[in-house]
């Protein structure tokens, strides 16, 4: 190991390796543990690099043999004081203190650097909640270029699910994982935030065009059948999906239902966004209030795709409540019975709720489904304004709905930009699921 010039007994230099190799794992934590002075000495003499590091940000730097870089931390969700890197030569030794622990007292573990990028994550705790650090190391130049990236803040019980990300050998999937597991962790919610009562204007169902939506594709005749109002949703969810087959990329000319319906009879195929549209729109001509409501991932700002999914959400008086409406998927969620809306589906899946079944208008596999979804359950938002088809009279805007509505897990970051580039413009925040859902009675 490089750095100042003193004597040291052999034994003791064979204490330190072992002790390392102790503490290795490309991934894992050592016991808590005092590092030998020697250690301490070394790594501190020779920090070259020193930052403030704010969760959920990245840093990137570059160290020579014999160098260490030294993180300090601006939010202590885990309660570490400080974090290290140290290259020595063909190994970077990864160092950490806890606050309230004495200055002796350490964490760390090891690990290689390999000829090709690599990406490592290491985990720490002292109770809850626990910090995942994620890494990646490459070597280049006879340096070590270390990128510090996407600090998490979990609970104590995600430890082993941390492992899935651990495994991960590309950064993308391993990116994907930890966004996953932020997000079936049990979020917190400030349900004493006070909010303004929530406006949402929606499309007339007896107006011009969802008249003609309703009559076009005969959604009363579809729907004749159907007991109550959740068995029509699901009638309506069915046929939507059938429309046409999924795709990532396209856009209808105008995202209104009518123009939708239209394109994809001559074969056009479209996203996410457009099911939702569809099933909001169809529900809503048949008088049951709804909305597009957008999901997005933990790292939204940071991914450089799929950072957001779209469904819908619907007001069923039988329940008195919202429903959460993949129509892509052609899935609704629900608990003994009742069906659910997004947040109440998100903390379902992060406790693991028995008698949660994912209800599918087709066939569907509710485990694939859960795992792909379950993501895209962190942040959710909605514009107040609803409506599909405005005349110029209506285009002007009502007071308070110029902007989105975002759902934000109490604590957590607020996003400004979506997948890197795209500003998030006029959006309120707020942390109160009560306000979020507001009452629609009819």
């Amino acid at each position: 190991m490089a750095g100042p010039k003193r004597k040291i007994s052999i034994n003791k230099l064979i204490f330190i390796t072992l002790l390392f190799v102790l503490c290795l794992g490309v991934l894992g934590i050592a016991e808590t543990q005092d590092f030998p002075e020697f250690v301490r000495d070394v790594v501190k003499k020779n920090i070259v690099i020193e930052r403030s590091y704010k969760i959920e940000t990245e840093e990137s730097f570059v160290l020579t043999a014999g160098q260490g870089a030294r993180l300090d931390f601006e939010d202590n969700p885990a309660g570490v004081a400080e974090f290290i890197f140290f290259y020595d030569h063909e190994t970077v030794h990864i160092i950490y203190r806890y606050i309230g622990g004495a200055k002796e007292e350490y964490e760390g573990t090891d690990c290689r650097l390999e000829k090709r990028k690599s990406y490592r994550s290491i985990y720490a705790t002292r109770g809850a909640p626990l910090l995942h650090f994620f890494y990646e190391l490459e070597p280049k130049n006879g340096k070590a270029v270390v990128r510090f990236r996407s600090t998490l803040s979990l609970s104590e019980k995600d430890r082993d699910q941390i492992k899935e990300i651990d495994k991960a050998s590309r950064r993308r999937r391993a990116v994907e994982l930890q966004a996953k597991l932020k997000a079936i962790s049990e979020l917190e919610w400030d349900f004493e935030e006070k909010v303004p009562p929530l406006k949402i204007i929606m499309d007339d169902p007896n107006g011009p065009n969802m008249v003609k939506l309703r009559n076009r594709y005969d959604l009363e005749g579809l729907v004749s059948g159907a007991k109550d109002d959740y068995e029509k949703l699901r009638l309506i969810t069915g046929w939507a999906q059938k429309q046409w087959r999924h795709t990532g990329n396209n856009k209808p000319s105008k995202s209104d239902p009518l123009t939708i319906l239209k394109e994809a009879s001559e074969g056009k195929r479209f996203r996410c966004v457009e099911y939702a549209i569809v099933v909001a729109a169809c529900a809503r001509s048949l008088g049951m209030p709804s909305r597009r409501l957008a999901l997005k991932r933990p790292d939204v700002e940071t991914a450089k795709s799929s950072a957001g999914h779209v469904v819908a959400e619907v007001w069923l008086d039988q329940f008195n409540k919202w429903v959460f409406v993949d129509g892509q998927w052609g899935a609704i969620p629900e608990k003994d019975g009742v069906p659910l809306n997004a947040v109440e589906f998100q903390d379902a899946i992060a406790r693991k709720t028995p008698g949660l079944i994912i209800r599918f208008v087709s066939k569907g596999k509710q485990e694939n489904y859960i795992k792909w979804i379950v993501s895209y359950l962190y942040y959710f938002d909605f514009h107040p304004d609803q409506r599909f088809y405005r005349t110029k009279a209506e285009k002007k805007r009502i007071s308070g709905s110029n902007g989105k509505i975002m759902l934000v897990p109490k604590g957590a970051k607020k996003p400004k930009v979506f997948q890197r580039k795209s500003p998030i413009k006029n959006c309120t925040y707020i942390s109160n699921p009560k306000a979020f859902y507001p009452q629609m009675n009819r």
